[in-house]
C-alpha cells in the first residue's frame, strides 16, 4: 500500500519537474516537490537528467527555418472571361451543328402524300368508278362540212431572189442551254445544308480545342502561384 502510494506521488512529481525547473508552479507545490526531492533518490536523478537536456538545448543554435511553415490565405482564382466566353462560343456551335443534323436527317425521310378520298375525286371532275349502265348515244345529223382553203406557203429565199420579193424572216432561235464542262461536278441537293454541317463541325472542334489550352494554362498559372 506504501509502495503503491509513493510510486503514485513520484509519478506526479516527475510530471511537474519541467515547470519546477522554469520556477513556473506556485510556491506551495515548488516547495512540496523541492522536499520529495529530498528524499527521493530516482525522482532526483530524473531532475538532473531533465535539467542537463535542457542545457544541451540552450547551447544548440537556432537555425532559421527556409521557408515559412504557416498556412497561408489561399485567394479564390479570378474568373476568366475569355475562358467563359470560348465554352459559351463552344456549346452554341455545337447547339446548332445539332440543329442543322437533326433537321438534315428529317429532310432525307420524304413524308408520305396523304390518302385521296372519294369526295376530292369528284370534286376534282373525276368519275367514280362505280358499276353503271353504259348508254350510246345516237349521232344526230350536224351542218355539212365545210373544206378550208390552205394558205400558201411564203416564198423561199431563192423564190424571192426570182420574184424580186422580200424572203420571209426565219423565227428566232432559242438560247443555248448551258452543257456542264467535264470535271465540272454539279452541286447535290443538299450541299448548302452539308458545307453548313462541315463549317459548324470544323468551328465547334476549334474552339473546344482552344477551351482546353486555355484551361490548362490557366491551372498551371494557379497552381503556380
Amino acid at each position: 500500500m506504501f509502495e503503491w502510494f509513493r510510486k503514485g506521488a513520484c509519478y506526479q512529481a516527475r510530471e511537474r519537474l519541467s515547470a519546477y525547473l522554469d520556477g513556473q508552479l506556485p510556491s506551495p507545490e515548488q516547495q512540496e516537490l523541492a522536499e520529495h526531492l529530498e528524499r527521493c533518490e530516482a525522482c532526483r536523478a530524473e531532475l538532473e537528467t531533465l535539467r542537463a537536456t535542457v542545457e544541451w538545448l540552450h547551447r544548440l543554435s537556432t537555425v532559421v527555418p527556409p521557408r515559412s511553415f504557416t498556412l497561408r490565405e489561399i485567394r479564390p482564382a479570378p474568373r476568366q472571361p475569355v475562358f467563359i466566353g470560348l465554352r459559351v462560343a463552344t456549346a452554341l456551335a455545337v447547339l446548332l451543328l445539332a440543329a442543322v443534323v437533326v433537321g438534315d436527317w428529317l429532310d432525307a425521310f420524304p413524308q408520305a402524300p396523304p390518302a385521296e378520298q372519294p369526295e376530292a375525286r369528284v370534286m376534282a371532275g373525276e368519275t367514280p368508278t362505280t358499276a353503271t349502265a353504259t348508254i350510246v348515244p345516237t349521232p344526230t345529223p350536224g351542218p355539212p362540212a365545210r373544206y378550208v382553203t390552205p394558205k400558201p406557203l411564203p416564198p423561199t429565199p431563192e423564190e424571192a431572189q426570182v420574184k424580186g420579193l422580200e424572203p420571209a424572216t426565219p423565227p428566232p432561235m432559242p438560247p443555248p442551254t448551258p452543257v456542264p464542262m467535264p470535271g465540272e461536278a454539279e452541286p447535290g441537293p443538299g450541299w448548302p445544308v452539308r458545307q453548313l454541317e462541315y463549317a459548324l463541325l470544323g468551328a465547334a472542334v476549334v474552339l473546344a480545342g482552344l477551351s482546353l489550352i486555355y484551361w490548362r494554362r490557366f491551372r498551371l498559372r494557379v497552381g503556380g502561384q
